[in-house]
């Protein structure tokens, strides 16, 4: 019991000295992406970004660390892409914004305004190759050069997207919560010794 005691005792302290030790301002926060469009058309995905910058505004392409999309009809997937492991297609653009504030796109601008969304996109149906996303007066996915698909009106935008994680701060929160389990079964096992010698 007295190991135990012990062990308890120094993972307490561990976990309160990792909590008020210097914060590493490198973490990273996800969120994923949803979108429904017409004709059985969906996108999903994820981003991240350093987490410093939640609550600043407005963040574009260049604050990513990650973007990632795939898109479906129905149950099958029509195409995906990886901005890390795929990078543009050929003459496409990323014009991404998302507001760290409210946790929104902008949407109603055209697309590759500071109120718009352009995912990998160039021109769909004329200089469009691969898989992406726009947002301008309309939204819709671009396939392989061919002309856009699932097309809504941005005044109806589905485009959402929700917190995944933060996860350092997540970390640090179950490793408090250890600890302070560790320094309650430390503080039983004085009590309970006490007990004994009276």
């Amino acid at each position: 019991m007295t190991s135990l005691l012990k062990i308890s005792a120094v993972a307490g302290a561990a976990a309160l000295l990792t909590l008020t030790a210097p914060a590493d301002d490198a973490h990273a926060v996800a969120y994923d992406i949803s979108w429904t469009g017409a004709s059985g058309y969906s996108l999903t995905g994820q981003f991240s970004f350093n987490d410093a910058l939640i609550g600043t505004g407005v963040i574009d392409e260049s604050d990513l660390d990650s973007l990632t999309l795939a898109g479906f009809q129905g149950a099958t997937q029509v195409g995906s892409w990886d901005y890390l492991v795929d990078g543009l297609s050929g003459g496409a653009f990323l014009n991404f914004n998302f507001n760290t504030t409210t946790e929104m796109f902008t949407v109603g601008g055209s697309a590759a305004s500071p109120a718009g969304q352009q995912w990998n996109v160039s021109v769909c149906g004329v200089t469009s190759f691969g898989f992406g996303f726009f947002s301008g007066t309309t939204q819709g996915l671009c396939l392989d050069g061919g002309d856009p698909v699932g097309l809504i009106l941005t005044s109806n935008s589905t485009l959402q997207a929700s917190l995944v994680q933060d996860i350092p701060e997540a970390a640090a929160l179950g490793l408090f919560g250890l600890g302070l389990a560790g320094l309650g079964v430390a503080g039983l096992g004085k009590t309970s010794a006490r007990r004994k010698t009276a």
